[in-house]
């Protein structure tokens, strides 16, 4: 998960993944905006004993090799958020060809489609983010073709031809 890491990016519930499932580990890289929850995360992963399966990365530069590296070499990429006014992370890991699951909230819901580009599960629903992570394997390729189906459409290209032609519209 590439987000900043705040309450309202709900990266607690990523841990549910970890407890489930002993071969995998979780990558948390954001700058920390709320420390408190940071702790929270930490203190809870060690109460549950997995948090040697999780590693935090407080914030890489956007454009950083390592970030992007990070990105293409993992399993998927989750976005738990709570809210999410548009989702350029999301954009991110489908232009990166990773696998991507997202809560259905906000500005995401505009450019997700479930089992198309995204596996996309009810907000803080831990249930529904679990089966989400055991689908991934079985629709990779789908979900990566689909991703960059839509990275493509919300590339800067493109978005510009988008505009470009509504101007076109009134000028006529």
């Amino acid at each position: 998960c590439i987000s900043r890491i705040d309450y309202q990016k709900n990266q607690k519930i990523l841990l549910e993944i970890i407890r489930k499932n002993s071969d995998t580990h979780l990558l948390l890289i954001g700058p920390v905006t709320a420390s408190w929850y940071l702790e929270e995360i930490c203190n809870e992963a060690e109460n549950f004993g997995i948090k040697e399966r999780m590693t935090v990365i407080p914030g890489l530069a956007p454009d950083s090799v390592e970030l992007l590296q990070a990105l293409k070499e993992a399993h998927c990429f989750v976005l738990p958020s709570r809210h999410e006014p548009f989702g350029i992370a999301a954009l991110e890991a489908l232009d990166a060809q990773v696998p991507l699951i997202a809560a259905a909230v906000g500005g995401l819901r505009d450019f997700l489609t479930d089992g198309k580009n995204a596996l996309l599960f009810a907000d803080n629903d831990v249930n529904g983010l679990l089966e989400a992570y055991d689908k991934v394997e079985l629709q990779r390729s789908d979900l990566i073709a689909g991703g960059a189906k839509t990275a493509q459409e919300y590339n800067w290209q493109s978005i510009a031809a988008k505009l470009s032609d509504i101007y076109r519209e009134f000028e006529a």
